[in-house]
């Protein structure tokens, strides 16, 4: 998550869940405190980095104070993966593991792109690969130091172990 900083009410929205922005992009303007009406004297929140915004979660009218999450932005120098792991299998990961990720163009060419295992949430999250299973997933962040063959939404393959060549 990147902190976006600011206090007071939500005026405008300038964005929207899933638009690519750049730093410095303005994404709300908010007024502070008892404001009469018909005041629009408003500050602006500006986004802090360059990415796609994720998630919206504020609504004009709304009140906004500093620390609040409200936009989550993925930052184009920092992309994240994703994957659901069945909870008999967590006891093999642990925060700071180093894993290793493929996509289909990489399983033909062999290439895996190793990241570091960031966050193991705590709270279960369903999965369409389950849909028969009684078993609980948990999402596992992964930081991906050199994400240029991956893309946001794409599909990959996240293993804790290198695999033994063919011979």
């Amino acid at each position: 998550d990147v902190p976006i900083t600011g206090n007071g009410y939500i005026v405008r929205c300038h964005v929207a869940s899933g638009d690519t922005i750049k730093k410095g992009d303005l994404l709300f303007e908010t007024i502070e405190g008892d404001v009469p009406s018909g005041t629009m004297d408003a500050d602006h929140i500006l986004s802090p980095c360059a990415g796609t915004l994720a998630s919206l979660s504020v609504t004009p009218g709304e009140s906004v104070e500093s620390g609040k999450v409200f936009a989550e932005i993925y930052p184009d120098d920092m992309l994240r993966v994703k994957a659901l792991v069945p909870e008999g299998a967590l006891s093999e990961i642990h925060l700071q593991d180093t894993v290793y990720i493929s996509s289909q163009y990489q399983e033909i060419s062999g290439e895996l792109i190793p990241g570091i295992v960031e966050k193991i949430s705590s709270i279960p999250e369903k999965s369409d690969s389950a849909e028969l299973s009684y078993e609980s997933f948990y999402a596992v962040y992964i930081i991906v130091p050199d994400a240029s063959a991956l893309r946001y939404g794409m599909n990959v393959t996240v293993t804790n172990q290198i695999p033994e060549p063919n011979t």
